[in-house]
Parts: structure tokens; sequence; C-alpha cells
């Protein structure tokens, strides 16, 4: 009766952690809230704009417009722009905590060859961007990449690169390029380490000029990293050092990560801490992080009667003891994770691999299904955590 008195205090204690949790994710319904970044003229700034607009000829995904939002308060987004010539943008997602570049996706076709200026709205908050349509003739620019063959000539790498991480609008290239006859362009640069960056539009003046790239991927394997740019006539080099990632032993000295099936999904590893409760007889070793913006949480648990034992299997469908308790409330992703004794259906298998208390170093890895948004189960795979105990 003694021990299992201990275990709902310590269950309890977890849940009550959870619940308070939770409430970082449905203030203000989860809308997000915050504002376009724009300049004193009211133009979205800044502003990157890809693909070539022609006349009569459908958008695709390679039509797209990055702007900036500074948002107050994260969840969820419904971006629009009015419909101009034929064609308007949009997207809807996500947002934490802080500045997010939105991507607006063009849907349609134009009508007519001009500079077309469109409007979005985010809250109260308003901006003005450009778009130039081109007649449906318009045939391929004739320019050089700066540098080729050589080394690109004043490139420069925006965003940060980490082994693991899957590539943001954020990373970028800027290249410059000198065009001796305007028209349209694709540019490509590929690297031999998972990522990749591509840029198309329409050059309507010559001269010098830079060209902003946009990324794609997953880079592999921290490190040196060799992007080939090119036009197809003409290439040219630069590099980029690829971190080390935040999961798996192969990155920070705190992590916490998983695989949902789509989503990486990961805490800020300055944020990952263990707790061990002792409710004696039982001890709870409980795992929790926050984002760095405190817009998702994460919780891993074990409550056994003794020190919790490297190598052995701790299930959350356990209705005795040993037990575990995974939850997860992710803003990046808009997912909440859940799984414990309440969902026997599922379950996620926790293992610890190093359990140091001299060092204060707990590590492990989890994986198995938990419930996702509605009860529908999520697989949850590649799960990993290294913690500071405290």
């Amino acid at each position: 009766m003694k021990i299992f008195k201990s275990l709902v205090i310590a269950v309890t204690a977890i849940s009550t952690f959870m619940s308070c949790q939770k409430e970082l994710k449905f203030d203000n319904n989860g809308v997000s809230s915050g504002s376009l970044k724009k300049d004193g003229s009211g133009n979205c700034a800044p502003v990157t704009v890809n693909g070539i607009y022609k006349v009569d000829s459908a958008l695709n995904v390679s039509n797209f417009v990055d702007v900036e939002v500074n948002v107050v308060f994260p969840g969820t987004f419904d971006i629009k722009s009015d419909t101009v010539n034929g064609y308007s943008f949009s997207k809807k997602g996500q947002v934490a905590f802080g500045t997010n570049i939105i991507r607006l996706y063009a849907i349609g076709k134009p009508i007519a060859a001009g500079t077309n200026n469109f409007t979005i709205k985010y809250g109260s908050s308003v901006c003005i961007f450009s778009v130039s349509a081109v007649p449906s003739n318009t045939s391929g620019a004739v320019y050089t990449i700066g540098g080729a063959p050589g080394a690109c000539a004043g490139a420069i790498a925006g965003g940060t690169y980490k082994a693991g991480v899957a590539l943001s609008p954020n990373n970028t290239l800027t290249i410059q390029v000198n065009v001796s006859a305007v028209g349209f362009y694709t540019i490509g640069a590929a690297s031999t380490n998972g990522f990749i960056f591509s840029g198309s539009g329409v050059f309507t003046a010559t001269g010098l000029q830079n060209v902003v790239l946009t990324g794609s991927g997953t880079p592999v394997n921290a490190g040196l990293s060799v992007v080939a740019v090119t036009n197809l006539s003409a290439t040219c080099s630069y590099t980029i050092t690829v971190q080390t990632g935040t999961g798996g032993g192969t990155g920070g000295n705190y992590y916490f990560q998983f695989n949902d099936g789509t989503t990486l999904v990961q805490a800020d590893t300055g944020t990952v801490v263990a707790l061990i409760v002792p409710n004696s007889p039982l001890v709870a070793l409980s795992v929790g992080a926050f984002s760095a913006n405190s817009d998702s949480s994460f919780t891993l648990a074990v409550t056994t009667t003794g020190t919790p034992v490297i190598g052995v299997t701790y299930n959350t469908n356990n209705i005795g003891v040993p037990l575990s308790v995974f939850n997860v409330l992710s803003a990046t992703s808009g997912q909440v994770y859940q799984a414990d004794f309440s969902t026997p259906i599922k379950n996620i298998a926790v293992k610890f691999d190093v359990i140091d208390a001299a060092n204060k170093v707990v590590s492990g890895t989890f994986s198995g299904t938990a419930n996702g948004p509605g009860g529908s189960a999520r697989t949850i795979t590649n799960g990993k955590f290294r913690a500071k105990i405290q």
C-alpha cells in the first residue's frame, strides 16, 4: 500500500508538471500574434521573391515569397495576399516566439506582364511586396557567375548549418552575377553532404547584382562542405561549415530529440535537465526540457522501486512499477504527444545508456507509439536524450 501511495504521489507530481506545460499551448486559442517586418514605407522588409512569373503559365512550388514576422505569442497563422493580375500568395502553419521566416506560395497564373504589388496581413500588421510578371515569350538571361570557375566571388551564407537538422528558409546563399542580357534565370548549388540551394527569377537589368538562393535538405556530417554553384554553363565553389548536431551523442552536452514520422522535434540544448525525486521506496527520474523561447516542453520520466538501471526497458503502458511517462508539447510542429499507463495501446520504450551520479549526467534512447492530435497514433523514432542531473 505504501508503494502504491508513493507511486500515485510520483505520477501526480509528474502529471501536474505536464499540465503546467500544456498551458503554454492553449493561451489565445492557439493563434499566434505579432507583426510583419517592414520598412518606413510599408514595404515588407526583408523580402525574397523566387520563381519565374510568366504570363499564362501556371505557378508552382518554385514560385514563393519569403517574409519575416516578429512573433510575440507562438501558435498558428494563416497569411494570405490579395489576388492581383490572376495570382496570389498564402501559407498556413505554426510559428515560434521571435523572428520567423514565412514562405508564402503562389497560386494562379499571371494575366498580363508588369509589376504587381501584393498586400499581406498578419494580425493587425500589413506590408506590401512587388513581383514582376514577364511576357510569355521571355527568353533566358545571359550572365556569368562571379568567381567561376574558381571560388564564388562575394558569396555569403545565411543561417546556421547543423548535422541532422533540416535547412529552413533562414538558410540562404547569396552570390554575385554579371548580367549581359535580361531574361529569366535558374541557378542551382549542390553539396555532397545532403543539402542544396536553388533560385530562379527574372533579371530586368544588366550589370553586377546579387542573387539569393534558398536552401533545402539536411546536412549529414559535421565539418566543411563544398557547395558547387552552377548555371549549367559555369560553376564556382563555396565552403560552408556544418556544425555538430544536437542529438544522438553527436551534438552538444545536453539534448532531447525524436522523429514523429515527418518532423524532427528537438529541445534547446541548454534547457535539458533531469531530476531524481526520491519518494521512498520509489525513485522518479524525470527528464524535462523547454525550447529556448518556452514554446515547447518535453517530459520523459521513469518511476521505479530502485535506481533506474542501464539497458533495462521501461514501458509507458506498464500499469505497475516500474513505469514511464512520455509527454511533449511542441509549438514548432504543432503536435501534442502523450504516452503513459492511461494509454495502454500506445507505448514508448525507454532505455538508459548512462546514469552517472558522480558527473551528474543521464542519457538514453526511446521509441514506440504515442497519442497525437485526437488520440491518433504517432510513431516515435530516433528518440535520444542527454540531460544534466540537478
